[in-house]
């Protein structure tokens, strides 16, 4: 009976779990993280983005219908004025594109081709066109397109200003916008970086359009609204701790915040086409808000959905290789792919064997002595601790476990120690035998625990290690220690000095140096070379005769313990020895990662002799033999020589190659790697990654004032509606945002459009006007030196045909010149627009090029102003970005076109940075001290004849794109005293950057290094204001005015007075 009772319960207590299992399943999930909403003209439908398509839901709340299903990422959704079709942007085709799909479902249809971005913004009150942004001739300009499809008319125009978020007036009279660079950085939590964005009201009944700027905060105003039943506009800012929605009378004023939410700000502000009733994203949820009784409602929405994909899918990979090692006896390598450790055959694998099985990272993997163990990093408790692995077993064990990263462990060659980093201050060595620990070296090792190099290595005999530290100057030096921690300076030189090995006899250590700015090899003799004799070499040809004489004489019994071969003794003698520090080799060039071959005969590394990276060998005799090695100038790294110094393996393009330094034969050692992937645990693990690598490297150590825990734990449950990279990026970088920090990013692994479809540039600059209302291709102006100037095209003329396609008004001139870089097009142009066409040869360039044309135009007409306004007085000098080929053309042209003048204007407006403030400020400050003539030739200073300075009154020009580096420079232009500063406040956002790969290869930038003034003063929060505070407007930029630069022409002029 029991026995019977306890059945029934059994089956009972079965049968209750599947129904609440049934039931489990059957309800419906919980949205978080919906984006970008949308409202219908009723304000009954709200759209939004979620799982990467379109859905809609009504406004009240409840469960949502999917509208588009594609693995690409649809976005933006935007109702049209009847509310009958949704505009939207997809990444169908590796690009965003516009379409427009019916409201309650069916067939996209797309409308734009450009394979420049289109981000949709909204629609013409007629429901004919709608408007967009996209890059496609400048940083950012808004178009309008029919929906029937066609060429773009573009609304905005200036090659280094950015417009977006614009909106039509129901008359189709005025559009309302954003100017400034805050579209791609919406996520930053203080809504402030780079430019301020504000909000202009444009004036499109007069020619060319005018347009007001209604706010001028320093902080972004974002997603402007026009209710133009209220005469009012909704935006958003930060005037407080968080993003608010605002509002302000449609002619400007004073602003008045609608909502007071803490904990999270708003974000992607939308209404229904009319402007009267609000919606947008806060606390990874929709709101709905109506001006009228400023009480903002919070959308439940809920989905009962399939997913489009498997989460859990078998990967097969065929490179994908981030790291990899060559066991000691030469017969097994050891390689990562995404965070799982294999190991293959030394040749001719065909499928790795996988060792680790987790969905953590693990990293660094090194083989022990005995080429069955594996040593490396994994993450898989939180931050990175060591393990090993053996092979055979599959036994895995933790050997560390401090709360600070624990990362690339190396073995020493008796097998008996390990040596790794520990935190940013730690070198520790790990006794393997005993399980014991040891800090061996404390100093300051920066973040050379995650770059790509390890900058560390052991001596032959066991008993050394060299490694790379940085001093008081952030400069690294060579240095070594002993077991019994004896410490010693190796290199004792500037710069930077980095990735330290020990020749196989342990008579040298090399390393690269950046000592002259420069990658080169260097050589340290750990003892003096005995001095060499001619007479000794003299006698040596006899020994072998001498010796063969003696044999005859006497044949000793075989000693079997002397014909071992005494082992390596390291010994350092620290006298003197930077004078024993010399370079390994010269080279008309770089040379990076060297490795001395063990026979010490030759040097392999990676140099850039002939402009492009490749593989050189060098030999170490007296007449050195160079020698290139591979000849496809194609990134390569982690050189590995093999202990027989014939062949030298390497990384390229996620694969090993495996080529003879003799010939350069190289052989790719190709395999297959298979892999569980589980989506949603990748995206926890990227995102922890990406949590963890700030935690450790942010450079201020208090967040900026943010609780960087807390931040982790308010966005995590995000992650498990995450189904693309896209909306997983999203997430990240409003986690980033929170830091209100520069130079944060997580780049998109998105790949781009095929060649195939690609629109080729040609340099020809539409009238627009003349489009949008004639529907005539008319010519407006001939980009200098582009494809249509080669090819004798001039301004004025109507394209008529492209390749014999007549155009109309239904014409996507863009469709017409996809796919045509590097091809010839035969384009048909004609005076009039009714004329007889010429038909002109074209050979199309990519953007990049027309840009650097673009650029190369605006500074030659900032030159012939400034040339005009002065007289010739005054010189003109553009410094494009912060690099060494910018600085070189500095030089050049404080020569070619500042020497002869009075006075210099100085313009780093739109620079985006990069590292040469310094260099560029040490020519500006030079003062002569020393006069050179030749006979009676005029007289010129020495700092002149001798280097490059300057030597005459200065002006500089900034504006808010003027960005890190640039505000380094223009701060050094103010705290040295140069002259005086024109312009607008430059960015605030200072910070010394690096990056960091993720599990996957994704890349998140890794800003480590503060600015700070001399004051004290984080250049990152605070900009470098001008002393003479003067704005550019966009009807400035329309109208050919540089307000900027004409004051700045003139202070110099009075100065000069």
């Amino acid at each position: 009976m029991c026995h019977c009772l306890s059945f029934v319960r059994l089956v009972f207590v079965l049968f209750t779990l599947l129904l609440a299992g049934m039931s489990s399943a059957a309800d419906p999930t919980t949205v978080l993280s919906a984006r970008y909403p949308a409202l219908s003209p009723d304000g009954r439908t709200i759209a939004f983005t979620y799982m990467g398509d379109i859905w809609t839901v009504p406004s009240s709340g409840g469960e949502a219908r999917r509208l588009t299903v594609h693995e690409a990422e649809d976005i933006l959704p935007q109702y049209s004025p009847d509310g009958a079709w949704i505009l939207f942007s997809s990444r169908r085709y590796n690009n965003y594109d516009l379409f427009i799909i019916p409201a309650e479902g069916g067939a996209p249809r797309q409308i734009t081709s450009h394979t420049a971005d289109e981000f949709a913004s909204g629609w013409f009150p007629k429901g004919d066109s709608v408007i967009f942004n996209s890059p496609a001739e400048g940083l950012r300009d808004l178009y309008k397109v029919p929906v029937t499809g066609g060429t773009p008319v573009k609304l905005t125009g200036y090659p280094n200003e950015q417009e977006f978020n614009g909106r039509i007036t129901s008359d189709g009279r005025h559009m309302i916008y954003n100017n400034g660079s805050g579209y791609t950085r919406w996520w930053r939590r203080d809504l402030k970086a780079g430019r301020n964005v504000d909000i202009f009201l444009q004036d499109r009944t007069k020619t060319p359009f005018t347009s007001v700027r209604l706010t001028s905060d320093e902080r972004y105003d974002l997603w402007p609204i026009l209710n133009e039943s209220r005469n009012e506009i909704y935006f958003v800012s930060c005037r407080g701790d968080w993003g608010q929605v605002y509002k302000m009378p449609s002619t400007g004023g004073e602003p008045t915040a609608l909502t007071d939410f803490t904990g999270d700000g708003v974000t992607w502000l939308n209404a229904n086409p009319q402007g009267t009733i609000l919606v947008f994203e806060q606390g990874s949820g929709l709101w709905l808000l109506d001006p009228a009784d400023g009480t903002p409602r919070r959308v439940p929405i809920t989905v009962r959905t399939d997913e489009p994909k498997n989460l859990i899918a078998e990967k097969t990979f065929d490179g994908n290789v981030e790291w990899y090692s060559l066991s000691p006896d030469g017969k097994k390598i050891a390689v990562v792919i995404w965070g799982e450790i294999y190991v293959i055959p030394a040749e001719k694998p065909k499928e790795g064997k996988q060792i680790t099985f987790t969905t953590a990272r693990e990293k660094h993997a090194v083989w022990g002595d005995d080429s069955r163990t594996i040593y490396f990093s994994s993450d898989r408790s939180g931050n990175y601790d060591i393990y090993c692995a053996d092979v055979i077993t599959g036994i895995e064990t933790r050997l560390s476990g401090s709360p600070e990263n624990e990362l690339k462990p190396v073995v020493s060659p008796d097998g008996k120690h390990l040596a790794f980093y520990r935190g940013l201050d730690k070198i520790v060595r790990y006794d393997i035998a005993e399980g014991k620990e040891t800090v061996w070296v404390t100093g300051n090792f920066l973040d050379l625990g995650i770059e790509a190099n390890v900058d560390y290595d052991w001596s032959p005999d066991s008993k050394w290690l060299t490694f790379a530290m940085a001093g008081p100057t952030y400069e690294t030096n060579i240095f070594a220690v002993s077991l019994d921690g004896a410490l010693y300076d190796l290199s004792r030189t500037s710069g930077y000095n980095g990735r330290p090995r020990f020749s196989a006899d342990g008579k040298q250590v090399y390393y690269t140096s950046g000592v002259e700015d420069t990658p080169i090899t260097y050589k340290i003799d750990l003892i003096p070379k005995p001095a060499e004799f001619f007479e000794a070499t003299f006698d040596s040809l006899f020994a072998d005769t001498a010796a063969a004489a003696a044999s005859k004489e006497k044949k000793p019994a075989k000693d079997t313990a002397s014909a071992k071969t005494p082992s390596v003794v390291v010994t350092i003698d620290t006298s003197l020895i930077d004078q024993r520090r010399v370079k390994a080799f010269e080279l008309p060039g770089t040379s990076e990662s060297p490795v001395l071959t063990p026979d010490g005969k030759k040097f392999v590394f990676l140099a850039s002799v002939t402009g492009k990276p490749d593989i050189w060998s060098i030999t170490t005799g007296d007449d050195p033999e160079l020698k290139q090695v591979t000849k496809n100038g194609k990134e390569k790294s982690n050189l590995t020589v093999t202990s027989d110094s014939k062949e030298v393996l390497y990384l390229e393009g996620g694969k090993i190659i495996r080529t003879a330094i003799a010939d350069g034969a190289a052989t790719p050692l190709g395999f297959k790697a298979g892999m569980t992937i589980d989506t949603r645990a990748l995206y926890k693990q990227k995102f922890n990654e990406a949590w963890q690598m700030l935690n450790t490297y942010f450079y201020d150590p208090s967040f900026h004032g943010t609780d960087w825990a807390a931040v982790r734990d308010k966005y995590q449950p995000a992650l498990d509606h995450i189904r693309t990279d896209a909306e997983f990026r999203n997430v990240v970088l409003e986690m980033l945002g929170e830091l209100r920090a520069s130079h944060l990013e997580l780049y998109s692994q998105e790949p781009g459009p095929g060649n195939d479809i690609v629109v080729g540039e040609t340099g020809l600059m539409l009238d627009y006007a003349a489009l949008d209302t004639q529907k005539r291709f008319r010519i407006a102006r001939v980009l200098p030196e582009s494809p249509a100037a080669l090819a004798g095209i001039s301004a004025g003329g109507y394209i008529q045909a492209v390749d014999g396609t007549p155009l109309s008004a239904e014409t996507d001139l863009y469709k017409l010149l996809a796919g045509t870089i590097g091809h010839r097009v035969k384009m048909t142009i004609a005076d009039k627009p009714e004329g007889k066409g010429k038909e002109y040869d074209l050979k199309p360039v990519n953007r990049a090029a027309i840009m650097d044309l673009v650029y190369n135009d605006w500074v030659n007409s900032r030159r012939r102003m400034v040339d005009s306004l002065s007289g010739g007085k005054l010189a003109y000098l553009h410094i494009r970005s912060m690099g060494t080929e910018q600085l070189e053309t500095f030089r050049e042209q404080l020569v070619s076109i500042g020497e002869t003048k009075q006075g210099l204007v100085i313009d780093v407006r739109d620079n985006p940075g990069g590292y040469i403030a310094v260099h560029l400020l040490e020519i500006l400050f030079k003062e002569p001290y020393l006069i050179r003539t030749f006979r009676d030739f005029p007289p010129t200073t020495e700092t002149k004849m001798r280097s490059k300075s300057a030597e005459k009154p200065m002006i500089l020009l900034t504006n808010n794109y003027s960005g890190s580096n640039a505000e380094i420079f223009a701060e050094g232009f103010r705290r040295l005293k140069l002259g005086k500063i024109v312009g607008e406040p430059t960015g605030s956002s200072v910070i010394g950057t690096g990056e960091y790969t993720l599990i996957d290869g994704q890349r998140i930038r890794r800003p480590s290094w503060g600015a700070y003034t001399m004051d004290k003063e984080d250049t990152d929060l605070l900009p470098r204001r001008p002393d003479i505070f003067v704005e550019n407007l966009p009807d400035d930029f329309i109208n050919g005015r540089d307000p900027q630069l004409v004051r700045a022409v003139s202070e110099l002029l009075q100065e000069l007075k």
